[in-house]
């Protein structure tokens, strides 16, 4: 019982130097966690390493937040290795559908609002830290 007070206490210390290191008061997202974002649509390119076995110049689907995010493990208390924690991010990958590449195609160049379930970049594909499964896109 006291090993878990104690872990509680460190979460609790790191939070707090976290808001003292982040003064810009980010928005604090979860991944895997159901979240709105705001911002401006883009396509970016870069480099993806995996394609057929070679480097290939590849464009991807973004959205460049009005206001930064920072985002956390779905359970803060017990994280997942594969969610670290990544702070004032301000470009997020989108990971589209049929459905959803045609709501993008539609608000491309334009400020929106994503409907979203953000994840940490796992492979060679990824181009952001953090990206996020589109379930829908609409006005702001």
């Amino acid at each position: 019982m006291d090993h878990i007070k104690f872990k509680c206490r460190i979460k609790i210390i790191f939070y707090l130097l976290l808001s003292i290191i982040n003064p810009s008061k980010a928005a604090e997202i979860n991944y895997y966690k159901l979240v709105e974002l705001r911002g401006y649509l883009a396509q970016e390119v870069g480099v993806d390493c995996c394609t057929d076995g070679k480097e290939e110049e590849v464009f991807y689907p973004v959205i460049k937040l009005k206001n930064p995010v920072n985002v956390f493990s779905a359970n803060p208390l017990k994280p997942e290795i594969d969610e670290p924690a990544e702070l004032d991010v301000k470009i997020i990958q989108l990971a589209l559908n049929n459905k959803t590449w045609r709501e993008f195609r539609k608000y491309k160049g334009k400020i929106a609002r994503v409907l979203c379930l953000p994840y940490h970049a796992i492979n060679g594909h990824h181009m952001t830290s953090v990206l996020c499964e589109v379930r829908s896109i609409r006005n702001p």
